[in-house]
């Protein structure tokens, strides 16, 4: 893939000084937004610190980004890297904040963003954003660490409140208040023609829907970096605003690597599912990060009559026999699948699964996805939601004698 990126910063209307801090770096696929907090003098500080804190840990696994950007790790190691260094910033603006008596308290926002090939991850702490612009849809791919937001996934309080109440935007989470930070973190596909829009809240406060950005994100990395600011600016942002749009372009020589076509292939697999039918892309996304592609060659068995089922499954590519007492029953086509209920609890195959031909399956352990839920319990509450639905149409249908149990 090529990179095209560019930023931009403007001070807020009513101040003398920008607290924001950007970081852009093509060869590295490095690209960081930062909204310093705690005064404009000792924010701004802490927001250029915390950059080169993370862009030094950035550069120091250049190796790990090396083999990622060539397809030979999975999505999940990117986001230990952007971790890492979200993590690294946050304990150098601490330090630096206590041996500074003159900045107690100092700290700032970060959204960091890593591409490596047909790969990114992100790192994100605090309200700044991170947008995707596919397929003339825009999606958030980052959460508001602020009490509104808390508020808002609670559903507590008025909608209008939560917007204009100043208590609401107070921070519940930044880098550098403690030596530590919770971080959160995404690893997700980057296809050409994707554009990519990492902003401080000068724009995001603009922002009702996302899919106000659409029309302005449609364009080269500079002219996006106009309509951006001319968009906020028009709104009455009164904040400093700062912008970085980093556009994903087709490099041919670049044609052995892993396609991003394979990932699109994975989240439509998905989408098939009716436990992930019409999910948002940021939740297909985060969902995509436990699931494990599993490649059979004909006549290879996946799981045998009787034996222990400990997860669902989904067919990519290929075709799946269904089996019982060795003769073949049925059989299961791309983006069919089943084992939902065997993400709730383990139980014995009622069936045999035998490859038919060459065939690829997009696997969830019940393991793994207790261990997201773990991370994102609201994820977690939906998935088991649907789950309890499909399980129970399934048990009407079962009764009423209308379908038999897959396998």
């Amino acid at each position: 893939m090529m990179l095209h990126a560019a930023a931009r910063s403007v001070t807020g209307r009513r101040r003398s000084s920008s607290s924001d801090a950007y970081h852009v770096d093509n060869e590295l696929g490095l690209y960081i937004v930062c909204d310093g907090m705690v005064g404009h003098a000792a924010g701004g500080r802490a927001a250029r610190i915390a950059i080169d804190a993370a862009r030094r840990a950035v550069a120091e696994q250049g190796d790990a980004i090396a083999r990622a950007r060539a397809g030979q790790r999975p999505l999940t190691e990117l986001t230990c890297v952007v971790e890492h260094a979200v993590r690294e910033a946050s304990r150098v603006v601490y330090e630096e904040a206590v041996r500074d008596q003159g900045s107690p308290g100092m700290g700032t926002t970060m959204t960091l963003l890593l591409v490596a090939g047909s790969t990114a991850a992100v790192g994100h702490v605090g309200h700044s954003r991170l947008y995707l612009s596919r397929d003339s849809k825009v999606t958030r791919l980052s959460s508001d660490h602020t009490l509104a937001a808390e508020l808002e996934r609670r559903r507590d309080g008025a909608e209008e409140q939560r917007r204009s109440d100043p208590s609401t935007r107070i921070a519940t989470r930044s880098v550098g208040a403690q030596p530590s930070v919770e971080v959160d973190s995404l690893a997700f596909g980057v296809l050409p023609g994707d554009a990519l829009l990492l902003c401080t809240d000068g724009l995001s406060a603009c922002v009702r829907y996302s899919e106000q950005l659409w029309p302005l994100m449609e364009h080269e990395v500079h002219a996006i970096l106009d309509a951006l600011v001319a968009f906020a600016t028009k709104a009455g942002s009164e904040d400093d605003i700062t912008v970085l749009a980093v556009r994903v372009e087709e490099d041919d020589e670049e044609v052995t690597r892993p396609s991003g076509s394979e990932l699109e292939d994975k989240l439509q697999t998905l989408r098939a599912s009716a436990l992930f039918k019409e999910m948002p892309l940021r939740r297909l996304l985060r969902v995509l990060t436990i699931c494990q592609a599993e490649t059979y060659e004909a006549g290879a068995e996946i799981l045998a009559e009787g034996k222990p089922c400990t997860g669902m499954f989904l067919v990519v590519r290929g075709e799946v026999a269904l089996l019982r007492a060795g003769e073949v029953v049925g059989t299961l086509g791309e983006r069919q699948g089943g084992g939902e209920d065997c993400l709730v609890r383990e139980r014995a195959a009622h069936l045999g699964l035998r490859a038919s031909c060459q065939t690829t399956l997009l696997v969830i352990r019940r393991e793994r996805l207790r261990a997201l839920v773990t991370r994102q319990p609201w994820l977690g509450a939906t998935l088991y939601e649907r789950i309890g639905r499909l399980l129970s149409v399934a048990l009407e249908q079962a009764r009423q004698g209308v379908v038999e149990r897959v396998f």
